[in-house]
C-alpha cells in the first residue's frame, strides 16, 4: 500500500492533524523552559527570606550614622564656619584632610640641625605672660625669627592661635617603651589625683602616630591642621578639674622621632616631657619577654636580637662615618618599618630618638633644658621621693601632703644565659658607644637629668 501524502488528504483531514500536533507542544513544553521556571521560582523565594534581614541592616546602618553624626557634632571638630575656612583655597592653605587622604611618609624635608640654645641666645628670647587662671602654669613666647621658620613650614593656624588660652594636655611621658611609663603615669595620679589628670579613657591615647593623626596632616604638604587636631584631642579629657595638669602617656612618641615631634609641637607648642629611661640591656629583655608572653614571638632571643641587628644594618644605620643627615634618614627607615614587637634594640638606642626630639624642640623655640626632664627608672625604683621632688619642681605643682608609694614597677634585668657571648658583647658595645653618646647630648642642651645612673 503507498504511502499518502498530506496534500493527498482532504483539507478537512489535513487540518484536524495540524491542530493534533500544536496542541500537543504546548502540553508539553521543553525542559529549558521547566528548568528556567524552577529557578526563578528559587530565586524569589530566597529574596523573600533574605529581604528582612537587608532591612534590617540597612536601618542599622542609618542609626550608626546618625549616631556617629551626634558624636562628631559634641566633639565639635569643626564648625561650619571652621570648616568653610579651612576649605577655603589661599595662599596660606589647602584643603582639611580626608580621610582618603593617606600619611605623609616620606623622609621629612626638614631636620633642623641647629646648634643647641646657650643661656645668652635663650635669654634674648622675648616672652610675655597670658591670663589663663591664677595657675597658669607656662608662659606664651613671641614667635622669633626661628620658630617662625618651624611654623610656616609644618604648621595650619587656621581659625586658632599657636598658643591658645585653653591648652591640654600640658605634658607627655612619651616612653621609652617598656621602661614603666604606665606605672610613672598612674603613680603619679595616685599622689597628686586633683593636679594631675589623665586622659578618660586610657593612659596611652596614642593620638599622634601615624593611624590616629592621619586625618589631620595634608599629604602635600605635610602641614598639620591644628585646630582640627586640638579640638579632637580636648575630647579626650574632662574639666572636672579646670586648674589640673593634663597629661597622655605614650611610649611610642620617643621611638617615632622622625614625624612626632613635629606634630606634637605644632598642635602642643607649650608642652613638657618627662622621659622614663632604664637601662638598654634590661630595657630589651623585658620587651623580649612581653613579646613572648603575648605570643608575638617564638623564636630563641638570640633569633629576635639578630633580626632587629639586620634590620638597622639593612637602613644604614651602621655605616662607617655616616653623615648626620644620612644618619636621620637611615632612623627614619628603620623606625617606620619595624612592625609589631620589633625594635628591640632600636628602642633602646636613646641618642637617637632624644636628639631629634631637641632639635624639632629648638626648631619650635623651645629650650630643651627646661622642658625635657630625664627620669632613670632605676633611680625612681630606688628613691621615688627623690624623684616625686624632681618631677614636682619641673611641672611646677605645689607640695603634695599625701604619702609616696612604693613604684609598683618589678624591674627586669637582662638574663647573660639567654645568649652567646658573642651577642652579649656585641650589644653591649652598641649600646655603651649610644650611652656616652646620650649622656654628650644632654649635658650639650643642658637638659635635667637628675643622678646618672647606667650611663
Amino acid at each position: 500500500m503507498k504511502p499518502v501524502s498530506l496534500s493527498s488528504r482532504s483539507p478537512r483531514a489535513a487540518r484536524k492533524i495540524t491542530d493534533v500536533g500544536t496542541t500537543s507542544l504546548s502540553q508539553r513544553p521543553p525542559l529549558l523552559h521547566q528548568q528556567s521556571s524552577r529557578f526563578a521560582k528559587w530565586t524569589r523565594t530566597r529574596i523573600r527570606a533574605v529581604l528582612p534581614f537587608l532591612c534590617v541592616l540597612v536601618v542599622l546602618s542609618l542609626l550608626h550614622g546618625l549616631f556617629e553624626n551626634s558624636i562628631m557634632s559634641s566633639v565639635d571638630l569643626a564648625t561650619s564656619s571652621d570648616k568653610q575656612a579651612i576649605h577655603t583655597k589661599t595662599s596660606n592653605s589647602v584643603p582639611l584632610p580626608t580621610k582618603r587622604d593617606k600619611i605623609a611618609t616620606p623622609a621629612p624635608t626638614m631636620t633642623p640641625t641647629l646648634q643647641p640654645v646657650t643661656s645668652s641666645s635663650h635669654d634674648s628670647t622675648n616672652t610675655t605672660n597670658v591670663a589663663l587662671s591664677e595657675h597658669s602654669f607656662f608662659e606664651t613666647p613671641i614667635l622669633t625669627n626661628q620658630s617662625r621658620v618651624f611654623v610656616d613650614r609644618w604648621c595650619d593656624l587656621q581659625n586658632t592661635e599657636w598658643y591658645t588660652q585653653k591648652r591640654t594636655p600640658h605634658f607627655l611621658i612619651p616612653g621609652a617603651k617598656y621602661t614603666g611609663t604606665r606605672e610613672l603615669a598612674q603613680w603619679l595620679i595616685s599622689i597628686a589625683p586633683t593636679s594631675i589628670q589623665p586622659p578618660r579613657r586610657t593612659l596611652e591615647l596614642s593620638f599622634f602616630l601615624d593611624g590616629p593623626f592621619a586625618k589631620y596632616v595634608y599629604k602635600k604638604t605635610e602641614k598639620t591642621a591644628v585646630h582640627a587636631a586640638r579640638q579632637r584631642l580636648a575630647a579626650f579629657y574632662n574639666n572636672n578639674y579646670p586648674d589640673a595638669l593634663t597629661f597622655d602617656a605614650s611610649p611610642g612618641y620617643l621611638f617615632y622621632s622622625s614625624l612626632v615631634p613635629r606634630r606634637i609641637l605644632c598642635v602642643l607648642p607649650w608642652v613638657k616631657l618627662v622621659v622614663l629611661l632604664q637601662d638598654p640591656m634590661d630595657r630589651l629583655y623585658q620587651q623580649f619577654q612581653i613579646a613572648v608572653q603575648n605570643h608575638l614571638w617564638k623564636g630563641t632571643l638570640e633569633e629576635w636580637i639578630q633580626r632587629d641587628w639586620d634590620h638597622l644594618e639593612q637602613n644604614g644605620l651602621f655605616a662607617p662615618n655616616i653623615r648626620r643627615v644620612d644618619e636621620d634618614m637611615a632612623w627614619y627607615q628603620y623606625a617606620h618599618t619595624t612592625v609589631g614587637e620589633g625594635g628591640g634594640i632600636g628602642r633602646s638606642l636613646y641618642h637617637y630618638q632624644l636628639r631629634h626630639w631637641f632639635q624639632a624642640m629648638q626648631a619650635a623655640g623651645k629650650n630643651p633644658a627646661e622642658d625635657v626632664l630625664i627620669v632613670w627608672t632605676e633611680e625612681w625604683k630606688k628613691d621615688p621621693t627623690r624623684e616625686w621632688g624632681r618631677i614636682q619642681s619641673f611641672l611646677g605643682l605645689s607640695p603634695s601632703s599625701r604619702p609616696i608609694p612604693e613604684p609598683t614597677l618589678v624591674l627586669t634585668k637582662f638574663d647573660k644565659s639567654t645568649v652567646s657571648n658573642k651577642t652579649r658583647k656585641k650589644l653591649q658595645q652598641l649600646f655603651d658607644a649610644s650611652n656616652s653618646n646620650l649622656r654628650k647630648l644632654l649635658r650639650r642642651y643642658g637638659v635635667n637629668a637628675g643622678k646618672e645612673t647606667w650611663t
